[in-house]
């Protein structure tokens, strides 16, 4: 899998809700799809969101950081990438942009708060 942190020019992120059904159903997190090893997985995450949520994103070159997440049945490997938003068009449902405060308010599964914690230091070290 492949995820990523998207800021515009803002400063606000964008985040969506997961389905009602399935695994972790109606928490929020950071776009993210399954990708393969074909190709550049910052190009398909790019592709991603421009099919999914009408979203034209700049996703950073260079790896943000790797997670892994363990479930009962099964293990996620997630790739994330930090990126910035080129435009959006109308925003489907599901779909919300977040300054940092509001995003602290949205229940996001264990994964994605790893993401961002990652993102977080990350950022903390650059400034």
């Amino acid at each position: 899998m492949a995820a990523v942190v998207l800021k515009n020019e803002d400063g606000k992120y964008l985040i969506n809700k997961r389905s009602e059904k399935g695994l972790l159903a109606n928490l929020w997190e950071f776009p993210n799809c399954e990708v393969d090893s074909f190709g550049s997985q910052r190009k398909q995450l790019e592709d991603f969101l421009q099919e999914e949520f009408n979203v034209e994103a700049d996703i950073e070159n260079g790896l943000l950081t790797k997670i892994q997440h363990i479930f009962s049945h099964l293990v996620w490997d997630v790739d994330v990438y930090a990126g910035i938003t080129k435009s959006i068009g109308e925003i489907p449902d599901g779909l919300r942009v977040v300054d940092e405060e509001e995003l602290n308010k949205f229940a996001f599964p264990v994964s994605h708060q790893k993401i961002w914690k990652s993102y977080k230091k990350i950022n903390c070290l650059e400034k």
